[in-house]
């Protein structure tokens, strides 16, 4: 029987739900259990500020990656502006 925290005990049950079927040595090796619940709040604070960060430098990407296309296909503001989906036609 395992006791604890409430908040933590569902977050252990989310987790073990993955994991059906999978023998205990198997599982207590591949997941990393928060001591409290603040751990657990604070790192996926850190993990979610990380995956934002890194969405707004891919998205930063795309858009220069897009401007470079633009140039070298030598198109018009009209014509990106269609291939963006911003004019319909």
């Amino acid at each position: 029987m395992i006791t604890g925290p409430y908040d933590l005990l569902n977050l252990l049950v989310d987790i073990l739900t993955n994991w059906k079927g999978k023998p205990w040595s198997e599982i207590i090796g591949n997941i990393l259990l928060p001591e409290t619940m603040a751990n657990f709040n604070i790192q996926k604070t850190k993990i979610v500020n990380e995956v934002r960060n890194i969405r707004a430098e891919v998205l930063q990407l795309q858009q220069q990656v897009d401007q470079i296309v633009y140039k070298l296909y030598g198109l018009t503001k009209e014509e990106i502006k269609i291939v963006e989906g911003g004019v319909k036609k």
